[in-house]
């Protein structure tokens, strides 16, 4: 078993998914194999389903609230079940949000006996974030959406990323300072992770 597992967490707008597509090129191109989770992008495509589920998880999104957790564990795991085979690297982009989310990844990572799963945490002000989010003219990037975001980031996903950190026996946490460049960020990220 030689699978990493890379967990990237940061508020919306803070280059995760950047971030995230940059170290699975550089994986490739080292010759390894890399499945990238890009939690935004699944839940967007969901939400073009006419079913009940999408519909109701649509009128979260359009608030800006945190989906419920049983659904951002859905997502991940069913990509554990069907991509992971224990040497394919894999990148989660944006999960998990909650400590209940953190708990149940745990359970997750050690029942496929990830060793020493990565913890990135990208951390950008506010202000940057608006400011990246308003730029890009997404439908779910409306300022009162934006901001509704930023204050479950504080609330719950900080939670999340506080597990990782008490349980810092398993996982390495790495800690980014996303308002540099991208260059910048990424270099770093590979110094500390040594690929």
């Amino acid at each position: 078993m030689n699978s990493q597992v890379f967990i990237i967490i940061g508020k919306s707008g803070s280059g995760k998914g950047t971030q995230a597509e940059l170290l699975a090129e550089k994986i490739k191109k080292a010759g390894g194999d890399v499945h990238h989770l890009e939690m935004g992008d699944a839940f967007r495509s969901f939400l073009r389903e006419s079913n009940y589920t999408a519909q109701q998880s649509k009128n979260i999104a359009l608030a800006g609230e945190l989906q419920p957790d049983f659904l951002a564990n859905y997502f991940y795991t069913e990509e554990f079940i069907k991509y992971f085979n224990g040497e394919r690297n894999f990148i989660l982009d944006g999960t998990p949000r909650t400590k209940r989310q953190a708990r149940i990844m745990d359970g997750t990572l050690r029942f496929y006996g990830v060793t020493n799963p990565i913890v990135i945490h990208l951390s950008v002000s506010d202000d940057s974030v608006i400011e990246r989010m308003q730029a890009r003219s997404r439908s779910d990037d409306q300022i009162e959406a934006i901001k509704t975001r930023l204050a479950w980031f504080e609330r719950d996903t900080l939670r999340a990323l506080e597990f990782f950190e008490k349980h810092d026996d398993y996982y390495t946490n790495i800690v980014l300072d996303g308002n540099r460049s991208v260059e910048d960020i990424h270099q770093e990220l590979l110094n500390k992770i040594e690929i």
